[in-house]
């Protein structure tokens, strides 16, 4: 994983844990941190499998088991999440979408620069 995604993470967990702390609801800052290094783990997995899919030429049937056994842990760790509480299970979910979102904003930009530098 670049080190422009794993900082990335770092601001999103920063910048939540900044608007938690204002918003006064410090016992939401551990949600938070779970939910985006849930989203950090699962994306790291995907790009790790998708790069030996494509590198060593594996079979689909190893690409679909560790596919599921990869969501069968996501769905392991939010269920670990809700045994916190209700309220951290939202903000775990929210902290996992926000990291997504500034994954694909972060791919947006980079995609139009190149089309920029490269007509």
């Amino acid at each position: 994983m670049s080190r422009r995604l794993l900082y990335s993470a770092l601001i999103v967990a920063l910048a939540g844990t900044v608007a938690i702390w204002f918003l006064k609801q410090h016992s939401l800052i551990l949600g938070w941190w779970l939910g985006t290094g849930i989203g950090l783990v699962n994306f790291s997995s995907l790009l790790s499998s998708l790069s030996q899919q494509t590198t060593t030429k594996a079979p689909a049937g190893k690409f679909q088991k560790t596919f599921m056994a990869r969501y069968i842990l996501l769905a392991a760790a939010f269920f670990l999440v809700i045994q916190l509480g209700r309220d951290q299970l939202g903000i775990a979910v929210l902290g996992f979408v926000s990291l997504y979102i500034a994954f694909f904003i972060d791919y947006f930009i980079r995609t139009r620069k190149r089309k920029i530098s490269n007509p």
